[in-house]
């Protein structure tokens, strides 16, 4: 049945324009680690999700393996006044923990998303490595997020969705044209007029990886082109009726073809293919925004960092679920100490060494 709209659309076309619509939507779950390391190699790190209603607190419950041995609370954040009328605050749900890891302690992850199957999906992986000379420490910190499969596992998920979406579109089509038409031939005309779509949005894809879906443009071409009139109205120029007083049953065919196609389509995108396209998180329609806000502290002078900013000693990270979409999205930085007591000994004991030097040459020469 289709989704009530005006004009009247199809719920395919409604789904995919909703998704163009809410790529910006308001944030809801966000996710924050703020980590320092000590000059010892030792790191404090607190982690903390905040979800910004009493859904979004079930759903991380629920969806998330979060760090155990945290803490739930309660925060009112405050509204502006609509119109000189008062708001009531709005609450929030805050879980919290604090882990401190010992000189050379591995660190575990500590954001682990699971799938619609309840495995973990989508995973930090954190290292830091420190290299000692007698002069320098130096500090590697890299802090990895994946989600979903390869951008070539995701171009192929998003061909096998349509293909198998037009295959049974054609095959519905088929049985109520009373096999009037083969669904073959009807299948075989809709991949042709599909292929330039499909080949645009792998394009896509494989040059922008997730990010390709943050773009409203990726569902604004599905949702033209794959919208009901469009489509019936493409299959009935393709499939003209053998004669003039049938073209309302083909036309009522496709359409009713389209609508049953539909739900196939959108449990496609939903679960089958969620683990190479959409990843754990799952299609990005009528979800929530997540965020991601890292900080890190290391001691001695910063040698390297891809950090988005700087505040005060802090690096600093923000991203989005798309950066780590079929790609690893490394959060890397470089530090330095340099062993100040070690230096002015050994420059003491050269400062030593050539003023004897010049004590005995004297002597020798005298």
């Amino acid at each position: 049945m289709a989704h009530p709209m005006t004009p009247p659309t199809a719920k395919l076309f409604w789904i995919l324009a909703l998704a163009a619509l809410t790529a910006g939507c308001q944030l809801e779950i966000g996710f924050q680690a703020d980590t320092k390391v000590l000059p010892d190699g030792s790191v404090t790190r607190t982690t903390r999700y905040e979800a910004f209603s009493l859904s979004d607190k079930t759903e991380l419950e629920k969806r998330y393996e979060l760090p155990p041995s945290g803490q739930w609370e309660e925060i009112a954040i405050p509204k502006p006044p609509v119109a000189g009328e008062p708001k009531a605050p709005e609450t929030h749900h805050l879980y919290s923990v604090t882990r401190r890891y010992a000189p050379g302690e591995p660190m575990v992850p500590d954001h682990g998303r699971k799938d619609e199957q309840g495995r973990l999906g989508a995973l930090n992986r954190i290292k830091l490595s420190i290299d000692e000379t007698f002069f320098t420490r130096t500090f590697d910190y890299e802090e990895r997020f994946r989600d979903g499969g390869s951008r070539e596992e995701a171009a192929q998920a998003l061909q096998e969705i349509l293909e198998a979406w037009i295959a049974r579109f054609s095959r519905l089509l088929e049985g109520k044209l009373k096999k009037q038409l083969a669904a073959g031939q009807i299948q075989e005309v809709f991949l042709a007029k599909l292929k330039p779509l499909l080949l645009r949005l792998q394009d896509q894809i494989r040059f922008q990886g997730g990010a390709a879906l943050r773009n409203t443009s990726f569902f604004d071409e599905l949702a033209g082109e794959l919208e009901k009139e469009g489509m019936v109205n493409f299959f009935l120029t393709s499939f003209p009726p053998p004669a003039p007083q049938k073209a309302p049953l083909w036309k009522a065919s496709a359409e009713e073809a389209y609508e049953e196609a539909e739900d196939f389509l959108e449990e496609e995108m939903s679960s089958q293919s969620q683990g190479a396209f959409f990843g754990a998180y799952g299609l990005p329609i009528l979800q929530p925004d997540y965020t991601f806000h890292l900080s890190l502290r290391l001691p001695g002078k910063i040698l390297y960092a891809n950090s988005t900013r700087r505040q005060g000693k802090a690096l600093v990270w923000e991203f989005d679920r798309f950066h780590f979409l079929w790609d690893d999205h490394i959060l890397h930085a470089r530090s330095r100490v340099v062993r100040t007591g070690r230096v002015l000994f050994l420059g003491g004991m050269l400062a030593l060494v050539l003023a004897l030097a010049m004590v005995y040459s004297r002597r020798w020469t005298s």
